[in-house]
């Protein structure tokens, strides 16, 4: 790739908001933060109650990180807790005011980029994960709206609802 092809993709994505994204990301640079840990989701099956013999039935889905702040837009990455092939995923939404912007297919992820509207409800969203059969997985509480100061809602007894893991992760 030529040096003025390089600089035009470059001011592209700082003038869009775009951020480019090639390369496997280590679970090490998300450890210490407490971003992408496996209690902010949970998993349930479809609400058909069909019983299904093959395809996403009874694969556990998380997203890491698990969190966003509202009226950012970031990327994340959609994991399975069993094999899975992510190109069978046709969609991805949520229940809220969550917007997803873009997808890739790993092997081994889903990286989506999500967009989060700045009057967003905070809390936690439940999100639906459609395969290319038409059979949708609801993953429950599957992400964290916190507000753009890193807090999330607080609850009656005063504790806040990130778990007191405030903060965006790339400062």
């Amino acid at each position: 790739m030529t040096k003025p092809t390089r600089l035009a993709l470059i001011s592209l994505s700082l003038t869009t908001g775009c951020v480019l994204y090639d390369g496997e990301c280590k679970d090490e640079l998300w450890a210490d933060t407490g971003w992408g840990d496996d209690g902010w989701s949970e998993e349930d099956t479809d609400a058909s109650g069909d019983d299904h013999d093959d395809g996403a039935a009874g694969v556990g889905f998380t997203l890491s990180p698990a969190q966003g702040l509202a009226g950012s837009t970031f990327i994340t990455s959609l994991e399975a807790d069993d094999v899975f092939d992510f190109s069978q995923v046709s969609d991805v939404w949520f229940f809220g005011d969550v917007s997803l912007c873009t997808k890739a297919s790993r092997s081994d992820e889903l990286i989506l980029t999500l967009s989060i509207d700045a009057d967003a409800e905070l809390g936690v969203v439940d999100m639906v994960v459609e395969m290319d059969d038409g059979e949708r997985i609801l993953v429950g509480s599957a992400l964290n709206i916190l507000g753009e100061d890193g807090q999330g809602l607080e609850d009656d007894d005063g504790s806040s609802s990130d778990g007191g893991e405030a903060g965006n992760p790339c400062d």
